[in-house]
């Protein structure tokens, strides 16, 4: 009786196991052989690679059958899709075309065409994606759907409805940070909030609403990863309320040595015009002085690498992961550049996902040798190789953009520079006595705070409380 019991005991266990583990990838493989490689087939195969958690691999035969087969899909598929674009990220799937995509009522399909039509500025499309169909609250794209209407609006000038979605985004946010573990889900999540609270300020900057605007950025932590950004865009709003002293203050923080990573050529662009807003036109021709003898030379670095690698995306990731490992191109600009390249979050998110891929490779690699595993294996290569030119694409995308933004300030220097040229001489010649050009330098007596403020001597030492709330004491020199 006991030897009955046991055996039909263990044929439950293995009929069990056969059902919920090993089965899943002998199941994909008999459909694969079945089936021939036919596209029909393809979702089931995927189906069951995805039990065995072969994320990347299913990639290509979802994206196959999104393709071929005619017609919307079946709510079981957008389930898989759903599950997949969730583990991979959706930059797998961004290159498909519009009409495949709108195949998929999946909330991350839309995502992907509404960001599409984002980027071709066609908003009012974006819009109407993204409220085709209610998304879930608890679903993972919840809170990033939610910024991007943010965003759209804020662009389309419609202030109060960005800061609408914008709130709801903080909100969404923080309630899916409260139901995940991932370190990496929670370190992109805690960037959308901040962004989120960040596309407050702005909508308010935008509606010229100053001290609002201020205001709201000390919504955001200093540890938060996206802080260094909002000093820079704090100086702006300080600039524009003609609160110059505060502008130098914030932008004297990016030199603490925290900072070193934080590549942005237009901190020095704000600091000159700054300086000659003041009429300290010495101060302001030093600044631009400073910023040709760094940028120009490594501009045509740039200029020449761009040139000398084109598209071959494979390369620019090659030097992309040697900086990550720590080895340095030998200039100390570009060594910048670059850094901040790779410390980006957009590019953190795609490195961590080819990172996964390469897992789930050493597991294919593992699997005994056969047609199927083969199979696999051009699988994975096929996703592994468009997610290691994604990012050598944005790597490449995003020293271009420096490239432009160098440029663009070279430019703008030049102007600074003449203007300070134009408005000393005028100066000048309308006033004989040089006395008036003589200036004493910063003075407490000239320093704006209120009564929750204090002032403390700056002695070129920077400590952590105090980074972002730096106020130069300087008096202008502009005449009345």
């Amino acid at each position: 009786m006991f030897g009955k019991i046991f055996f039909y005991t263990s044929a439950l266990f293995l009929l069990f196991s056969l059902e919920n583990g090993y089965s899943s990838i002998k199941n994909a493989e008999y459909l694969y052989i079945k089936g021939r490689g036919n596209v029909k087939h393809f979702t089931r195969i995927a189906k069951n690679l995805v039990k065995e958690k072969y994320y990347f691999s299913s990639v290509p035969l979802l994206k196959e059958a999104l393709l071929y087969n005619k017609g919307k899909r079946s709510e079981s598929f957008d389930k898989l899709l759903d599950i997949v674009i969730g583990k991979v990220g959706i930059r797998q799937f961004e290159s498909l075309p519009y009409k495949v995509l709108m195949k998929s009522k999946t909330p991350y399909t839309r995502y992907i065409i509404a960001r599409k039509l984002f980027r071709m500025k066609w908003y009012e499309k974006a819009l109407n994606i993204l409220d085709l169909g209610k998304i879930k609250n608890d679903h993972p794209i919840k809170p990033y759907s939610l910024m991007l209407k943010g965003s759209i609006f804020s662009l389309k000038g419609n202030y109060e409805k960005a800061i609408k979605n914008f709130r709801e985004c903080v909100k969404s946010s923080e309630s899916r940070l409260n139901s995940v573990d991932d370190k990496k889900e929670k370190r992109q999540l805690l960037i959308n909030r901040d962004s989120c609270l960040l596309g407050v300020s702005r909508s308010y900057f935008g509606k010229k609403d100053y001290e609002k605007s201020s205001f709201y950025y000390l919504d955001i932590d200093k540890s938060s990863y996206i802080w260094p950004e909002i000093l820079f865009e704090e100086a702006w709003s300080s600039f524009y309320q003609k609160k110059f002293n505060r502008t130098l203050g914030k932008l004297v923080t990016y030199q603490a040595p925290v900072f070193d990573h934080i590549f942005n050529p237009e901190v020095n662009v704000l600091e000159a015009l700054t300086y000659l807003e003041m009429c300290l036109w010495e101060d302001s021709k030093k600044a631009v002085d400073r910023f040709y003898s760094t940028y120009e030379k490594p501009l045509e670095k740039v200029r020449n690498m761009l040139e000398r690698f084109g598209k071959k995306y494979k390369t620019y990731y090659l030097l992309a992961k040697r900086m990550l490992d720590g080895k340095m191109s030998g200039d100390k600009v570009l060594n910048k550049m670059f850094f901040s390249i790779i410390k980006d979050p957009a590019f953190l998110e795609m490195y961590d996902s080819f990172y996964k891929g390469g897992i789930e490779l050493n597991r294919i690699k593992s699997i005994s040798k056969s047609k199927f595993k083969s199979f696999l294996m051009s699988n994975i290569r096929e996703s592994l190789i468009l997610q290691r030119n994604l990012i050598g694409a944005y790597f490449r995308k995003s020293i271009d953009f420096y490239l432009n933004l160098i440029s663009k300030n070279l430019s703008d220097m030049s102007y600074i520079k003449l203007e300070v040229l134009s408005r000393l001489r005028k100066e000048i010649l309308s006033d004989d006595d040089q006395s008036s050009l003589e200036r004493k330098r910063g003075d407490i007596k000239y320093l704006r705070r209120n009564e929750k403020q204090y002032f403390w001597s700056f002695n070129r030492e920077f400590w952590a409380d105090e980074l972002g709330d730096y106020v130069f004491a300087l008096r202008s020199e502009c005449k009345k």
